[in-house]
């Protein structure tokens, strides 16, 4: 999840793409578009009336966190050395 004061107050955040049909349909939810091309699944914009109140944000945080800790991790990356 991340919040940007330049995004107009909206929380942004990957969620569990099954869930994207459903979320949609809660308070401040749009798909998260890019460019104008349509959303993928699990990426939304919550608006100010999604989370108006703290209970609400921390639902919309704890979504994000739950879905973020269910992914594999990322296997270590191979840096080049630096000079």
């Amino acid at each position: 999840m991340a919040y940007s004061e330049a995004q107009a107050q909206r929380v942004r955040g990957m969620l569990e793409p099954a869930q994207t049909d459903a979320l949609l349909r809660e308070p401040g939810a749009k798909p998260f578009t890019l460019s104008g091309r349509g959303g993928s699944p699990g990426w939304l914009l919550v608006a100010p009336p999604g989370y108006r109140d703290k209970a609400s944000l921390r639902t919309w945080i704890d979504r994000g966190v739950a879905y973020a800790s269910s992914l594999p991790k990322k296997a270590a990356s191979k840096r080049k050395p630096t000079r």
